[in-house]
């Protein structure tokens, strides 16, 4: 009797543990599709694979070069793919209750329009107004008072640290897949404030661009629930799995090139 009543508080608790995955995995894939995430990972899948930022990255480099480069990049950053590792990651960070918490804040009225202002940036008319506020603001810069107000909101939802993370992780995955030395892959975390000061600029353009049309109280509101409560265990959750995911693919791409190089100089020694 007392082997039977064992093996049913196990299979109990095992059932337990299953429901709680099954939970946080359709509470995690509500939450990402609610906050915008995967159509995010969507613009940022067909940044990393465009041509403009192929050349960036590979200036000054060969046509060859460029056809290795491509398949790698194509491989790792497939948006599909990184939408259902996004999400398997932020399910083994998620307790179903938190994630309940946050789909009912990602629903409140302030916060839903927020997203709605946030998500307009990724349609065509979303990208030709980003282009002409880009033209505008090199003419004419936005008052002191405007950055003020968008480096507060910065501040609070830590949109330029985010940025930093990531490009920090990408850099970092690639040369330690690269076999870069230790000391240069240290050296990195050196030029931070460098790295920081150079996107701001544009993070705080961005802001100013996304909530144009939203006054300073609702966005202090809506700053104010980003970095508190459900909101802020959320976004720290997938931001957290976001750059993990981003260090991870570079590590690969930095793998693959390095084989991709070497096979070409085996070629050509032969």
């Amino acid at each position: 009797m007392k082997s039977l009543v064992g093996l049913l508080l196990v299979m109990s608790a095992s059932m337990c543990v299953w429901a709680q995955t099954s939970d946080c995995t359709s509470l995690s894939q509500q939450a990402l599709e609610l906050s915008g995430e995967n159509v995010q990972l969507d613009a940022l899948g067909q940044l990393f694979l465009s041509d403009d930022f192929l050349s960036q990255s590979a200036a000054g480099q060969s046509p060859a070069v460029m056809d290795v480069i491509r398949p790698i990049m194509r491989k790792n950053f497939d948006a599909a793919a990184m939408k259902k590792e996004l999400l398997r990651r932020v399910a083994a960070r998620c307790t179903p209750e938190k994630m309940r918490q946050a789909i009912q804040e990602l629903q409140s009225p302030l916060v839903t329009r927020m997203l709605q202002l946030e998500g307009a940036r990724y349609t065509p008319e979303g990208k030709e107004k980003a282009k002409k506020y880009e033209r505008m603001i090199q003419i004419a810069p936005p008052p002191d008072s405007q950055l003020d107000s968008a480096d507060a909101f910065d501040q609070k939802a830590h949109l330029t640290d985010f940025s930093v993370d990531s490009l920090m992780a990408v850099t970092r995955g690639m040369l330690q897949g690269a076999g870069a030395p230790d000391d240069a892959i240290k050296e990195l975390e050196s030029h931070r404030k460098e790295l920081q000061a150079q996107i701001q600029g544009n993070v705080l353009a961005q802001i100013l661009m996304v909530y144009g049309g939203v006054s300073k109280a609702d966005l202090a509101k809506y700053a104010a629930e980003l970095s508190s409560g459900p909101l802020k265990w959320y976004y720290d959750a997938v931001r957290q799995s976001l750059v993990e995911m981003l260090e991870q693919r570079a590590v690969s791409i930095g793998r693959d090139m390095k084989s991709a190089v070497m096979s070409k100089e085996t070629v050509v020694s032969n």
